[in-house]
């Protein structure tokens, strides 16, 4: 089950999906901060949902930055976050996460550690996402660390020199290999699917 994005405010019907998330086999949590940043990573979902057939199943939970700002929002958001396997924060914007966002995500991530799960951080605008120095990057992927979960982000497009482009097409090279050990199957497979779809050759072991 995939919920629609609308221009209205997420309402207490989030708590709903709870029962659905219950019977799936992947469990996603986005925060995201405007339209544009949730139909983003839902269409990230979308390009990794396992194909029809397959045991895993994804589905999400949205929550915007501006209910998280409310108390009473963080503590309803806050159970279903604990228990999902892939925690997705979106934002188009280039200003610093709010401060009561990040206070969420990094208690949320504290209260983790020991479950298998992975964070992707989509952070500005699809064309100018940020480096990976960038302080919400660097936070984001701190605290993942800290927690012992998996940190994906995108990183930015660089466009060739002039002087390169004039001289002719750069000649293509090979897709950084990645080494993907875990023990969880489904796990295992969903972030093989985010590695691949970044463009990574991705070979995976069972860590068992």
């Amino acid at each position: 089950m995939t919920d629609s994005l609308t221009n209205g405010a997420v309402d207490s019907r989030m708590a709903a999906h709870r029962d659905a998330a219950a019977d799936a086999e992947l469990s996603v949590v986005i925060a995201y901060g405007d339209v544009p940043a949730g139909r983003r990573a839902m269409r990230l979902l979308h390009n990794v949902v396992p194909a029809e057939g397959e045991k895993a199943k994804l589905c999400p939970m949205l929550w915007r930055f501006d209910l998280l700002e409310v108390a009473d929002w963080r503590t309803e958001a806050t159970p279903p976050t604990l228990q999902a396997d892939l925690l997705i924060i979106s934002t188009s914007s280039k200003a610093d996460l709010p401060a009561a966002v990040q206070d969420w995500v990094q208690s949320c991530l504290s209260q983790k550690q020991g479950h298998a799960a992975a964070l992707v951080a989509l952070l500005g605008p699809a064309g100018d996402t940020d480096p990976p120095d960038s302080s919400r990057i660097q936070f984001l992927s701190g605290v993942a660390a800290a927690a012992g979960l998996r940190f994906f982000a995108p990183t930015p497009h660089v466009a060739p020199a002039p002087l390169a482009g004039a001289l002719g097409p750069e000649p293509s090279r090979p897709a950084q290999q990645i080494l993907l050990v875990e023990d969880d199957s489904a796990t295992r497979q969903l972030s093989a699917r985010i590695l691949v779809h970044a463009g990574y050759q991705v070979n995976t072991v069972d860590g068992t």
